[in-house]
């Protein structure tokens, strides 16, 4: 197999798809660092945004909701715990795209294939304009349904400092 060093043949679906993943999961990211902030007033929203540590931060509110149970219900409990998790998957799968090589290659039979290598751990994982079109998708209904949380966890916030 040999690397063919031309440019790399992102189509417009493909960086588009891109495009998605970056401005919704910044989306996600603000919402997520947001509800932690309101749990843990350790430290201002912005600081724990640059933090950046996206499970770090879905552990945190797990544990102060799981403890203080009654702020919002079992149900909305539940429901934010599931949404901050999720939060931090996808985060970490749109950290695994952006922080990824992209390598063309030509196999024996002449056809070619691009494949992404993360520059840390070396995996690497074929390209999929599927898959990038469904990480955008799942973030971008994500971000949707975190403003509901960031709503609750303001609510709450306002309420405590009355």
């Amino acid at each position: 197999m040999a690397v063919d060093p031309a440019p790399l043949p992102l189509d417009d679906e493909a960086l588009r798809a891109i495009g998605v993943i970056a401005v919704q999961s910044a989306r996600v990211e603000w919402q997520l660092t947001g509800i932690r902030a309101v749990v843990d007033r350790s430290m201002s929203h912005e600081e724990h945004l640059r933090q950046g540590k996206a499970k770090a931060h879905a552990k945190t509110i797990r544990a102060y909701l799981q403890e203080h149970e009654s702020w919002a219900g079992p149900e909305a409990t539940a429901e934010c715990i599931q949404w901050a998790d999720e939060a931090a998957q996808l985060l970490f799968e749109r950290g695994n795209l952006v922080h990824s090589g992209w390598v063309t290659t030509t196999d024996d039979d002449g056809v070619f294939h691009l494949t992404r290598r993360h520059m840390k751990t070396g995996d690497e994982y074929p390209f999929s304009h599927t898959d990038l079109e469904e990480l955008g998708h799942k973030l971008g209904m994500l971000a949707t349904t975190g403003h509901m949380f960031m709503a609750v966890a303001m609510t709450k916030l306002f309420d405590a400092d009355e």
